[in-house]
């Protein structure tokens, strides 16, 4: 069990506009998935583009006419969908500007896989990381930390606890996809760990090695020692003007 924790009003802020983000985003891809839904009802393949709901994307399924009450529900659907667009673009801008005055995201964007939004969610959910004396404490608030299943002399370790902060545990995981194809040092040690035990939990054994490596940064107020320069000032790039920029992790 972990000790009540109430962050301070700003970080309560920060936690509230991610979620909020996350919400709406959730909900675009509800509706998207929607549309998906109709298209194949309808048997209709759309043609090749890199962003099925981008700009050439939605101008083709602008220019559908589907039979009946279907051509309504899809109307409606891209008319949702432009709004929530521009809902998820305008927080994104909001969480961006809070981002930049906030050194502990400057230093937690250095990592591969962190851009300014999920640099957000970790400071959020971190708080004061003195708050925990180890490296292990943090792993464990995270749900990262092994199960351990004890049977007198015998002792074995099962999957992880997925205790405390799911949001926490939750962005580390998505960094941790990025991470290991970005970063030499996180793309050895999941290959050591997936060929023992698979790709899936190999993915969770480099969120928790990355999680490690930020607890130290924090602590030690550094940035991460083997650094892509040329990345982080891509994301910094980002992070300045999100509304040009968008949001991608690297």
């Amino acid at each position: 069990m972990f000790e009540s924790y109430v962050p301070p009003k700003a970080k309560q802020e920060d936690r509230t506009l991610i979620r909020h983000r996350a919400s709406l985003v959730k909900t675009r891809t509800e509706i998207r998935n929607r549309i998906h839904a109709l298209l194949a009802k309808h048997e209709l393949q759309p043609p090749t583009y890199s962003d099925r709901f981008g700009k050439k994307g939605t101008e083709w399924l602008r220019s559908l006419q589907l039979e009946g009450a279907d051509d309504t529900v899809l109307k409606t659907n891209l008319t949702l969908l432009r709004t929530l667009d521009e809902q998820v673009d305008a927080v994104t801008v909001q969480i961006a500007k809070t981002a930049c005055n906030q050194e502990d995201i400057r230093i937690l964007m250095t990592l591969p896989g962190i851009d300014f939004y999920s640099a957000m969610v970790i400071g959020s959910e971190i708080g004061d990381v003195k708050r925990f004396p180890t490296q292990w404490k943090l792993v464990a608030y995270a749900g990262l930390a092994p199960i351990q299943h004890q049977s007198g002399e015998y002792e074995r370790r099962g999957g992880i606890t997925k205790e405390g902060s799911k949001w926490l545990r939750w962005i580390l995981v998505q960094a941790a996809q990025h991470a290991r194809q970005h970063d030499p040092r996180f793309k050895t040690y999941y290959e050591r760990v997936a060929k023992r035990r698979g790709p899936q939990k190999a993915v969770v054994a480099v969120a928790k090695e990355i999680l490690v490596v930020i607890w130290f940064m924090l602590m030690r107020r550094e940035p991460y020692r083997d650094q892509n320069q040329q990345r982080v000032e891509t994301k910094l790039k980002r992070m300045n003007t999100p509304a040009e920029s968008g949001l991608q992790a690297a």
